[in-house]
């Protein structure tokens, strides 16, 4: 929930009412309010509606985004608490009082801009997933180095390093979680390779084809969907209709559908024995991480020697991995139908891991 007021009535409001509250993100520099652009609020759920009344509506003061710790009355961040429930009961239960604001313990400010950092700002945080030497220096570097020291706390500044020490202290994202983060990217147009790379973990692996129009104009969209069902574990085929065609699948592949037609159907599939990409094969597309992904290159070729189809023309397309695949879903999809897939997706899982 975002709200403007002026810092000095916000925090004043918030001490005669006794709203339990933290500045989770730069409360250190509230004394110098020219220095902020906006401050993040993490607050007790049950204030959320007299915060709406005092000033929601104002045009004028600092930007404040609102948190509840339940993500109650619409202070969720993308379906979510803002940060795990656990983490947030704990960051106002042990708040201190710094120079007249309400901040977290050193150890809850660095977990919570962990987590920020690592799941909520990924790729805007500057950090790269793997190689702290081509991490860019960024708004959360110095901050992050003052509370490790003050911690008594060293880690390599890379996503990777990061997630692992949020997980081995019980607070790392969850797959839900996830989900709602990747699919939030994809429609900013965002892709991370860090949240790609942890979806890779489960067993097996969900992915998206569509069949285009070429392929239905030269009628050899059944024997692609028998292509499909021979490779992978076929979860459900979706004919694409008219209208989205045309204004969803401007999202998916960069709008790029000249050489083969817009996508006329959609397929989701599941592969239970992925084959791991080649540091070869990586280093060409580093977001495909299972090998069997590259049929498509056969599949193309074959339509080729089979109709009068020009060599450029790509009857088939698929995303790169299981992130990319779940969060092109609501291109095709409905709300429930995506429920469905992705409950699929776990019961294939199950099998799997068994």
């Amino acid at each position: 929930m975002a709200l403007r007021a002026p810092p000095d009535e916000l925090f004043n409001w918030l001490e005669r009412s006794a709203v339990r509250h933290v500045v989770l993100r730069d409360g250190h520099r509230l004394g110098k309010h020219t220095e902020l652009q906006d401050i993040d609020l993490l607050v007790e759920d049950e204030a959320i509606a007299r915060l709406k009344n005092q000033f929601l509506g104002r045009r004028s003061g600092l930007k404040v985004d609102c948190y509840g710790v339940k993500g109650l009355h619409g202070s969720d961040y993308h379906g979510f608490p803002h940060l795990p429930q656990r983490m947030g009961e704990k960051i106002l239960r042990d708040r201190r009082r710094v120079n007249g604001v309400w901040l977290p313990t050193p150890i809850d400010e660095l977990n919570a801009l962990l987590y920020h950092v690592v799941y909520h700002k990924n790729l805007q945080s500057g950090f790269d997933a793997f190689d702290p030497h081509l991490s860019v220096p960024g708004s959360y570097n110095d901050r992050i180095d003052e509370l490790q020291r003050e911690c008594g706390i060293s880690l390599c500044p890379t996503h990777e390093t990061f997630h692992h020490y949020l997980s081995n202290v019980g607070l790392a994202v969850s797959e839900p979680r996830l989900l709602a983060y990747l699919e939030h990217d994809f429609r900013h147009g965002r892709k991370s390779l860090f949240h790609a790379t942890l979806q890779n973990s489960h067993p097996g692996e969900l992915n998206l084809f569509v069949i285009r129009n070429i392929a239905q104009k030269f009628g050899k969209t059944q024997e692609f969907l028998e292509f499909l069902a021979d490779k992978y574990l076929i979860i459900t085929v979706k004919p694409i209709n008219w209208w989205t065609r045309i204004t969803k699948s401007t999202h998916m592949r960069g709008g790029k559908w000249r050489r083969g037609g817009r996508p006329r159907l959609a397929v989701v599939v599941f592969d239970p024995e992925p084959c791991a990409s080649t540091s070869e094969q990586r280093a060409i597309h580093p977001f495909v991480f299972n090998q069997h992904q590259f049929i498509k290159v056969q599949w193309r070729e074959w339509f080729s020697r089979n109709t009068p189809a020009r060599s450029k023309d790509n009857p088939i397309h698929s995303t790169d991995n299981e992130a990319e695949a779940l969060s092109h879903l609501w291109l095709f999809f409905t709300e429930p139908e995506c429920a469905v897939i992705v409950n699929e997706l776990h019961s294939f899982r199950s099998r799997v891991q068994k």
